[in-house]
C-alpha cells in the first residue's frame, strides 16, 4: 500500500511539472441496502452498506496540446462495495487500483497513440443501451444488462490504441489488450485473442455507423475463439428530441451467434421530462431470449424521478420464461456533481437459470430498498 501512495505522490509530482495545467479532481460514494428479501416462505430481510469506492484523479495536457495524461487511483472495500439494490458482487477486502492511467499522443489532428488503461472504455457503441440508460444512478437501480453482448464496441483493456481520421467523418480504430510482461507470451497470441478493429463513418445530419470486430476471448461472455463482428447505427439528430441506436452482433463459429439491440432517448417539454426504451434480443433454438425495458422520468426541480418497467423472456425456463420489475427511484444533484439517490425494486427479473427458481419452479418475486450518496471533491 505505503509503495503505490508513494508511486502516485512521485506521479503527481511529475505531472505536475510537465503539464501546462494539471487538473486535480476526486470522489466517495457510499451505500446502503437498507432492507431487502422476496415473498418466499422461508424468506428473511437483510441489510447491509458500506464505502462502495473513492477516486482520486489528477490530468494534465502539455502547452501545445499534443500529449495528455491522466491518472486515477480508486480506492474502495471490495467486502461492501456493492451491497445496493441488485445484490453483492464481491467480498475481497479494500482494494486500490488504477482504474484510469494512460498517455495519449497527438502529434497530428488525424493521428492519436493511446498507452494504458481507460476504465471507462474506449469506441463505445452502446451509448443509450447501456449505463447511458440509467444516466448513471448505479446502487439503486437495477442495471444487469449486457449490452456488449448486442451492441459491441467497448475497449477497456490495459494495452495500445491507434486512432485515424483519415478523412472528415471517418474514423479508424485498433486496439490491443497487453499482457503481463512476467507471463511471458508470444507475440502471436496477443493477435489471436485480444485486438478490436473498428470502423465508424458519421454521416451529417443522420448518425454514426460503426462496424466492430475484436477476438477478446473470454472478455464479457464470448466464447468463440475466432471472434465476433458487430454493426451499429447511432443517431442524435434525425427528430428533435429523439436519440436512437440500433445494432446487432454475429459470433463466429457458434452454434447461436445472432444477437440484435435497440434503444431510444426521447426528451420532451424544456428538457425536463423524457422516455427511455431499451430492448435486446438472442436468438437460439428452443431457448430465445428477449428483454424489453421501458422508462419514464420528470425533473421536478428539486430532484428527478425514474421509473423503470422491464419484461423478460427466456425460453429454457420451460414455466417460468417470463419475468418483470418495477425499478422507481429518485436522484437529486447537488452543486458540483454530488447525488443522493434513493431507489426501490420489485420483482421476478432476475432469475436467469433453473437454479434460481422456487421450489415450485416460479421465479421468487423478490423487492428492495436502498440509498446512495456520492460527493465530488
Amino acid at each position: 500500500m505505503k509503495k503505490i501512495l508513494a508511486i502516485s505522490v512521485i506521479f503527481a509530482l511529475v505531472a505536475g511539472a510537465a503539464f501546462a495545467q494539471p487538473n486535480l479532481a476526486s470522489n466517495v460514494e457510499t451505500r446502503w441496502l437498507m432492507a431487502a428479501g422476496d415473498f418466499e416462505d422461508d424468506s428473511k430481510v437483510i441489510n447491509g452498506g458500506g464505502i462502495h469506492a473513492g477516486a482520486i484523479r489528477l490530468d494534465g495536457t502539455t502547452d501545445d496540446g499534443t500529449l495528455t495524461g491522466l491518472l486515477q487511483l480508486t480506492v474502495g472495500n471490495d467486502e461492501y462495495a456493492s451491497e445496493t439494490i441488485n445484490g453483492t458482487w464481491s467480498s475481497t477486502g479494500y482494494n486500490f487500483f488504477f482504474e484510469r492511467a494512460f498517455v495519449m499522443w497527438s502529434p497530428i489532428e488525424q493521428i492519436s497513440f493511446f498507452l494504458g488503461k481507460e476504465g471507462d472504455g474506449l469506441f463505445n457503441t452502446a451509448q443509450l443501451t447501456r449505463w447511458g440508460y440509467h444516466q448513471m444512478p448505479r446502487g439503486i437501480s437495477e442495471e444487469s444488462w449486457d449490452a456488449d453482448q448486442y451492441l459491441i464496441g467497448n475497449w477497456d483493456g490495459t494495452g495500445w490504441a491507434l486512432m485515424l481520421k483519415p478523412i472528415e467523418g471517418l474514423a479508424i480504430n485498433f486496439a490491443m489488450d497487453l499482457p503481463r510482461v512476467a507471463e511471458n507470451e508470444p507475440l502471436e497470441d496477443s493477435f489471436k485473442e485480444g485486438i478490436q478493429v473498428q470502423l465508424a463513418y458519421d454521416i451529417e445530419n443522420i448518425g454514426t455507423v460503426s462496424f466492430t470486430y475484436n477476438n477478446m476471448v473470454g472478455r464479457y461472455w464470448m466464447e468463440s475463439e475466432d471472434g465476433i463482428i458487430g454493426l451499429t447505427f447511432l443517431s442524435y439528430s434525425l427528430v428533435p428530441g429523439l436519440a436512437l441506436e440500433a445494432g446487432g452482433s454475429f459470433e463466429l463459429d457458434v452454434d447461436d451467434p445472432i444477437r440484435v439491440g435497440f434503444g431510444f432517448h426521447y426528451t420532451g417539454g424544456e428538457g425536463n421530462w423524457g422516455v427511455k426504451h431499451r430492448t435486446a434480443m438472442h436468438f437460439v433454438e428452443d431457448a430465445n431470449f428477449m428483454r424489453f425495458d421501458i422508462m419514464q422520468w420528470y425533473n421536478f426541480g428539486w430532484a428527478t424521478f425514474y421509473g423503470d418497467i422491464r419484461i423478460v423472456y427466456q425460453g429454457d425456463l420451460t414455466d417460468a420464461e417470463f419475468g418483470w420489475h418495477f425499478n422507481p427511484y429518485i436522484r437529486k444533484d447537488f452543486d458540483g456533481g454530488s447525488q443522493f439517490r434513493l431507489g426501490a425494486y420489485i420483482g421476478t427479473s432476475r432469475a436467469s437459470e433453473a437454479s434460481d427458481l422456487n421450489a415450485d419452479g416460479d421465479r421468487p418475486v423478490q423487492w428492495g430498498l436502498a440509498t446512495v450518496f456520492l460527493f465530488q471533491f
